[in-house]
């Protein structure tokens, strides 16, 4: 790493991998821009035991100064903090950063608490959101 690298990142207020781990956790992994629903991890097909990762932690408020939606009034707590990002795809990640005057930060918290809420349903109401075709014989052996 040069010193360039370590200026750089020192001044960034970057999520824990625990707070990146909650983040895709907490929408199941899909991607929060409303209607996309790109899952961001599976199985990686050269190996059994690794996996793909294509989601971001994205800062709603930018981690560093001259960031997307950089807010100066937050510390680097609040900065790093659970409530300061949401889970996305590469694609949706990239795109909310590179027009940030589209995507405000009333935008994500709002797209944020929806696919939250839009998790939980699929977790406590999972009938709702399967279209399994089962046979007479399978639901008949699950009556029981």
């Amino acid at each position: 790493m040069t010193n360039k690298e370590i200026t750089l990142s020192s001044n960034r207020d970057d999520f824990s991998p625990a707070t990146k781990r909650t983040l895709a956790d907490r929408v199941g992994w899909i991607c929060s821009y409303p209607n996309c629903g790109q899952s961001t991890l599976g199985p990686n097909s050269q190996s059994e035991e690794d996996k793909i990762n294509n989601g971001i932690a994205a800062h709603i408020c930018a981690a560093a100064p001259g960031g997307p939606r950089y807010d100066a009034s937050m510390t680097p707590e609040m900065r790093k903090s659970i409530s300061n990002g949401i889970w996305m795809c590469r694609n949706h990640g990239n795109l909310v950063d590179a027009d940030h005057s589209q995507y405000t930060v009333e935008t994500l918290i709002e797209w944020k608490n929806d696919a939250e809420s839009a998790a939980y349903k699929r977790l406590s109401q999972p009938a709702q959101f399967l279209t399994v075709g089962y046979s007479t014989r399978d639901l008949n052996i699950l009556k029981n």
